[in-house]
Order: C-alpha cells, then structure tokens, then sequence
C-alpha cells in the first residue's frame, strides 16, 4: 500500500469517527467534524506547504478558525489557547497551564506521524511543539509522540506486525516516560483480552486526570483488538472515561492508517465541515503529504 492510501485512509478514518461522536454524543448534524479533524488538517496542511512546521503558520491558522467561530464543539482551554495565539503568545507558552491533560494534542500529532513518517529525526520535537500551542501539561507532549510514532509506523508499512511495531515505539518512547514504554508493551496483551478486562489491564496504575494518556492507550486498545471492524472499535471507543472526546478520533485514525483509503471510501462519503471541504479533499490532501 502506497504512503498516501495510508494517510487518506488515517485523515478519512479520524472525520469518520470524529463525525459519528460529534452526531451521536453531541447532537451535530450527520457526518460534521469537529475541531479534531478541522485542526488535524489545518497542521498536516501546513506542514505539507512549508515542509515542516512553521509556529506563526499554525497559530494563524487556529486563531482565525476561533476568531471566525468555526471550530466545531472547541472546549473553552482551546478557545483561550488560540486567544492567546491571536495576541501573539509566543506559540510554545500559548497553551493552558498544568494540570491540564487532554487529548486535544494527541489527535493532532497524527498529522505530523503522517508527514514525517520517512524522516522521523523530526518528529519528536516538532510534536511536542504543536502540542505545546494548546496544552503546556508534559504529559500531553508524552502521549502525543506516542500517537505520532505508532501512526509513523503504520504509514511505513510496519503495521503488518502490530507486536513488533508497539515493540518498537515502546523503545522509542522510553527515554521519555518509562512508564509510559512499559504499557505500550503490553498493548498486545491487553487486546487480546475482553472489553473491560482488557482495559483494566490497560490503566492500570494510570492517573485518573491524565486525559491524553488515558485517551490514547484506550483508542490502540480498541484498534488493536478489532483491527478489521472498525464498527467494533468505535463501540469500543465509546466505553472510555476521557471527557475530550479524543478517543474515537484517535481510534478511527489508527484503523484508517493501517487499513487505507479503500477501507474508508464507503463510510465516508459524505463527511465534511460545513460543506467548505469533503472525502475528496481529504485524499488530495493526503496525496500532497506523501
């Protein structure tokens, strides 16, 4: 499968599932996306036009999307967030202070897995970085490299593997939380375990308040335990505790990126943000991140 058919399948799969939660929890007209998928493809965009994240581009970006009131159900930090943007905060002090941990980051490191995929050296700062605009809590930055590497590997082709891909991101992330490392190794484990089992043996020992986390290891369980039904992760997904919203995004994106863009085109016809783009869109720019 080609680099792009894994990002259009990872872009197409995070509006899907974003769209579902945002009609069926939230009460949003059918197939609108919410700011998880509007600001993941606001950064992913332009990553593609400066080849590499440009703060005063994104911030910009996120200020005018507030400023316009077109971010689609934004919680009241990342409204602050891009009003600090707007006052010119610097990009890195702009986001809410500690103890905040969401997954409102986490679903935007996707985009930068998906662009640096194949030049990883760059991709644990630059995802700290984006995360920082919103959310200055560390343990965001933490869960957020997390996503971006698993994503990294599943655009690398790595995800025919999945227990030698959580190997290897487990590794990677263990410089900067060994905790952290030693739950994505037992990944596999968990998944093969039923429902809540499996996600009890999932948090175990995670702090309550630690929303990234929660929301992150939460959505790879889902997508590790039902990688050919995403029908059944998002079911899944729904059971989870963290109040952003982030799962279902997060584990859409997971199942689109290592199922591709053949896998979405049906379900996802008819997504959009308020008719300003669609599926098609998506693809295209998938296709420019690649």
């Amino acid at each position: 499968m080609s680099r792009a058919a894994h990002i259009a399948g990872g872009l197409l799969g995070l509006a899907v599932a974003d769209a579902e939660a945002a009609g069926r929890l939230l009460g949003f007209e059918p197939h609108q996306v919410t700011h998880h998928t509007q600001l993941t493809r606001e950064l992913l965009d332009s990553l593609c036009q400066h080849r590499g994240l440009k703060p005063l581009d994104v911030a910009a970006r996120l200020a005018h999307l507030s400023a316009a009131g077109r971010l689609v159900a934004a919680p009241s930090a990342l409204v602050a967030a891009s009003q600090r943007l707007e006052a010119r905060v610097p990009f890195a002090e702009a986001g809410a202070p500690p103890p905040a941990s969401t997954g409102d980051g986490v679903v935007r490191s996707c985009a930068v897995g998906w662009f640096y995929a194949c030049a990883p050296e760059g991709l644990v700062e630059v995802t700290q970085l984006q995360t920082q605009a919103t959310h200055l809590d560390a343990r965001c930055a933490v869960a957020a490299v997390l996503m971006a590497e698993v994503v990294a590997g599943l655009v690398r082709g790595e995800g025919s593997d999945a227990h030698a891909l959580m190997k290897g991101v487990s590794a990677r992330v263990a410089s900067l939380d060994a905790a952290l490392a030693s739950q994505v190794a037992g990944l596999a484990h968990a998944a093969q375990s039923p429902g809540d089992d499996g996600h009890r043996l999932l948090l175990a020992g995670v702090d309550a308040d630690d929303g990234a986390r929660v929301a992150t290891l939460w959505a790879l369980h889902c997508w590790l335990a039902h990688r050919d039904d995403l029908s059944a992760a998002l079911v899944a997904a729904r059971q989870c505790p963290e109040t952003s919203g982030a799962v279902l995004p997060l584990t859409g994106a997971l199942f689109g990126t290592d199922r591709g863009e053949e896998a979405l085109k049906a379900a996802s016809a008819r997504v959009h943000d308020r008719g300003r783009w669609q599926a098609a869109d998506l693809v295209a720019l998938a296709e420019r991140a690649a």
